[in-house]
């Protein structure tokens, strides 16, 4: 990808397709990596589980898609999760963190927004955190 280019890539980090405009009804992903760096990438692989578990009407407010590397644990016992983050339309921020428990998620979503929330963190399920 040349400056100001798209790379379109699948969920597996395999770039598809270059675009000179931004395509129309996809959520852009934000990284650092150049596009020859994300084959295999684990943030890519996270961010599109994410995006496929999202329910339609959600799906269709991601204007962005971000995945950073967390370690859990300590010492020798630390490994490595990824933490989606979702900007929606309107610039509302959803803390995802990793794949799963979407429909858990969701269900906090929706109702944390109706209350007027422009930043929610359902990463765990059950402890939302909201402002």
């Amino acid at each position: 990808m040349e400056d100001g280019d798209y790379d379109l890539v699948d969920p597996s980090g395999v770039v598809v397709l270059y675009k000179k405009t931004k395509p129309r009804g996809l959520p852009l992903f934000v990284t650092t990596l150049p596009g020859s760096a994300l084959q295999g990438d684990p943030g890519v692989a996270a961010a599109g589980a994410v995006l496929k578990e999202l329910t339609p009407a959600l799906a269709a407010t991601v204007t962005t898609v971000s995945a950073e590397q967390l370690l859990t644990g300590a010492g020798s016992a630390a490994a490595a999760a990824e933490q989606v983050t979702l900007v929606l339309k309107g610039g509302r921020t959803v803390v995802w963190g990793d794949p799963g428990d979407g429909a858990a998620k969701d269900r906090e979503i929706q109702i944390l927004f109706r209350d007027g929330y422009n930043y929610l963190d359902v990463s765990a399920p059950g402890t939302a955190v909201a402002r």
